[in-house]
């Protein structure tokens, strides 16, 4: 599934297109548990993807898989 995640959002962020895809490998671990530290790369700088503690909702869509969404506590 985490491979063939196309789109994800994080709260009111949206990972669409080439963030989209890279998605899966970005905010999981290989162990397929959740990488809170995860960051993007964008213009020179890093990018948490969950920022600060707190709850995020993440709605993951991926080919072939229904959507997915779930609460991720930081």
């Amino acid at each position: 599934y985490i491979s063939a995640i196309t789109y994800a959002k994080v709260n009111d962020t949206e990972y669409k297109g080439g963030k989209g895809r890279k998605f899966g490998k970005v905010a999981f671990n290989e162990d397929g548990s959740i990488n809170l530290d995860a960051k993007y790369s964008s213009d020179g700088k890093d990018e948490p993807v969950f920022a600060e503690a707190g709850t995020y909702t993440v709605v993951l869509k991926a080919d072939g898989y229904p959507d997915l969404t779930i609460e991720v506590t930081k």
